[in-house]
């Protein structure tokens, strides 16, 4: 009797069991459906938090959602992209190393893939990492070449590349090897930037020019006068055949500007004055002294010389009325580059008055 109670438990245990494992099999197949669907939720809005600039919930979002990702595989792209996004999340909070180690297996995948039409997204990404890494690599600080390395092996990997990005790069590599006095490897780095500035591909000249010639400067700084003339001697050679041999000019006006961006604004007043001394010279266009004299007096601006400003600014715009049309764009640049200085000065009524006519002037070219 007690024999056959046991065998029913045992009996009723087993279907029991049974009716669990099937149940199980059923919740599983449910939960691996909720699971993909909750891959895309996250994946979508990370990006959307990414979008809205909230790059610490954006970062929380994909450490959340790549688990999953990297055990399906299934789409290889969303894993990548995931990556690359969180890499960014994290260079946009400063957390520099951490972004390394997230965007180390795209560099992998694009180095060792073809880009197809997909990846071209990833570029994009990849190319705001390399701005994130270039603006964080602050002039001096112990990490300013690692960081430009890094850019700089982003911007590679943007297969078109960005050539004023490229010479801006190369050109604060060598300044760090002529700091660190590291001659060969400085050579390297200066022969890369002139040959992108100067080469047929170039892009962007006078900006390319300001980033090249901060070389002068950085040569100066370090006392190695001798290698700073015959850099910058090699420089307006070059420049030549791009202006009909009135090159020093153009090189000594944007040798002024890569003086300004260091601060020194003694040199940078010198280089605009010889600039502007050649320009007048050779009677050059009217446009282009207008353009050296704002620059210059921004420069006077700086060193405290308000009357020195103020009247090289209303220069600017005498020889732009004697040549320009009424409403010529480079006519109303002056015109409020002059009020925003006056602005400056708190001369608010005279500034009121100069904005009103270079509005006169637009408004002859975009009548009401």
């Amino acid at each position: 009797m007690f024999n056959r109670h046991r065998s029913t438990i045992q009996i009723v245990s087993s279907l029991q069991v049974l009716t669990c494992l099937i149940w199980l099999t059923s919740c599983t197949e449910s939960v691996k459906i909720s699971t993909e669907q909750s891959i895309d939720d996250h994946y979508l809005a990370a990006k959307r938090l990414m979008l809205a600039h909230r790059y610490a919930d954006a970062e929380s979002e994909f450490k959340n959602v790549l688990p999953a990702l990297e055990r399906s595989r299934d789409d290889e792209f969303k894993y990548m992209d995931s990556m690359t996004r969180l890499s960014l999340a994290c260079s946009m909070q400063g957390k520099l190393d951490e972004a390394c180690v997230h965007v180390e297996p795209v560099v992998r995948y694009l180095q060792r893939s073809s880009v197809s039409g997909d990846d071209s997204e990833l570029l994009v990404v990849l190319d705001e990492l390399c701005e994130q890494f270039l603006s964080q690599a602050k002039p001096d600080s112990a990490n300013e070449e690692t960081l430009l390395r890094r850019a700089l092996k982003f911007d590679q990997l943007c297969h078109e590349g960005n050539h004023t990005r490229l010479v801006e790069i190369w050109s604060r590599l060598a300044i760090c090897n002529i700091k660190k006095a590291d001659k060969e490897e400085a050579k390297q780095c200066i022969d890369r930037a002139i040959n992108l500035t100067f080469g047929k591909d170039r892009h962007s000249f006078a900006n390319n020019m300001i980033a090249v010639l901060q070389i002068h400067v950085a040569y100066n700084r370090a006392g190695k006068h001798r290698e700073a003339d015959e850099f910058l001697q090699s420089i307006i050679n070059q420049t030549v055949p791009f202006h009909r041999g009135s090159s020093e000019f153009i090189v000594y006006d944007r040798l002024g500007s890569a003086y300004a961006k260091f601060g020194d604004i003694d040199e940078s007043i010198k280089y605009y004055e010889k600039s502007l001394a050649i320009q007048k010279k050779l009677g050059h266009d009217a446009r282009t002294r207008a353009r050296t004299m704002q620059k210059l007096a921004v420069a006077y601006e700086a060193a405290g010389n308000q009357t020195k400003a103020d009247s090289l600014l209303r220069a600017s715009i005498n020889i732009l009325s004697a040549t320009e049309k009424k409403n010529s764009r480079f006519l109303f640049d002056a015109r409020e580059c002059y009020a925003d200085y006056l602005s400056r000065q708190k001369r608010f009524a005279d500034a009121k008055a100069w904005k009103s006519k270079a509005q006169d002037g637009i408004r002859e070219l975009i009548p009401e």
